[in-house]
């Protein structure tokens, strides 16, 4: 009985490695969005669990995901020039968000935070503290790492995902999805299955805000910072990028808007009107990959444009 226990245990070892082998073989013919996540998260990203925070980007790295370069400063914010948190001589953008606001899947001159650092470079460091799978309640984790910092503008990138509180995996776990690529194929073929028809998202996405004192919690304690500090604050509302003409999450949209409106120096931008009359697919990058494309960031850009140009003139004025 031990010896075949002992059998199967070992059968089922070896079919785990060579199976494992197998993909890694063949990675590049078979990877897809999920498997390159997994790969931004083990080669770009650290977990800090005892941080507030979470996770955050390795410091200078860089890789090559979904076929665009991410490389990473001395500070870990994506991008090619590293910053000094002590130099008083130099003004400073403050971004704030999730993989929208870090730009996956686009090059780093093309995404949002890359349009604002072109159009300011010489007056303005964009520090752009944005990092995959982030929520609100990783990005006021974020603040107080920076609270020290005086920044000139506040721009929090907001996607109606980041609400959702992030579960993170113990050691074990960690281990092994951190080193076997096939608990990546699993995990990408259970969210297929999940996602498999519209109604799950949006199932999903409703579930995310049942707990609104959980996410007021950290939705003001974000504003509130700003406020309390009088940092000219951009609050940029992106909407969920599947529909626009009849957008699905109306409610959950309206909550976010009358949120900020409690704020009186907040400044609320909309992105859905100028987003209806567009094909949303032709906005994503990829058919699996809803992330905004490089068009999607100059529109979120040139959008946002006559709001910078506003906040910085007042907060130069002061």
């Amino acid at each position: 009985m031990i010896r075949n226990t002992s059998i199967l245990f070992l059968g089922i070892i070896f079919g785990v490695l060579l199976t494992e082998g197998i993909l890694r073989a063949n990675y590049s013919r078979l990877k897809n969005y999920n498997t390159e996540m997994w790969r931004y998260a083990n080669e770009l990203k650290l977990l800090v669990p005892d941080s507030g925070i979470g996770h955050i980007h390795k410091s200078n790295a860089a890789a090559n995901l979904y076929d665009v370069k991410i490389e990473t400063n001395n500070l870990g914010f994506r991008g090619p020039l590293d910053f000094n948190p002590t130099d008083t001589s130099r003004r400073k953008i403050l971004i704030i968000g999730d993989s929208i606001g870090m730009g996956w899947g686009v090059p780093y001159q093309d995404s949002f935070a890359g349009l604002i650092q072109k159009k300011y470079t010489g007056s303005f460091d964009v520090w752009n503290t944005s990092v995959g799978n982030y929520s609100i309640h990783n990005q006021i984790g974020v603040l107080k790492k920076w609270e020290g910092v005086k920044f000139d503008l506040v721009i929090q990138l907001y996607y109606i995902n980041d609400a959702e509180v992030i579960e993170y995996p113990n050691r074990v776990s960690h281990f092994f999805q951190s080193n076997f690529l096939l608990y990546s194929f699993l995990a990408d073929s259970l969210i297929k299955i999940l996602h498999s028809d519209k109604g799950n998202y949006r199932k999903f996405y409703k579930e995310t805000y049942l707990s609104k004192n959980i996410f007021f919690e950290s939705f003001n304690g974000i504003l509130s910072w700003s406020e309390v500090r009088k940092i000219p604050h951009l609050f940029i509302n992106i909407p969920e990028m599947h529909q626009f003409k009849q957008y699905p999450f109306p409610k959950i949209h309206n909550l976010i808007e009358k949120g900020v409106q409690h704020y009186p120096h907040i400044t609320y931008l909309d992105l859905l009107p100028m987003l209806r009359d567009h094909n949303p697919e032709g906005l994503w990058v990829s058919k699996e990959d809803q992330h905004p494309n490089i068009k999607a960031n100059k529109l979120f850009f040139d959008s946002a444009r006559p709001y910078l140009e506003k906040l910085l003139n007042h907060e130069k004025r002061n």
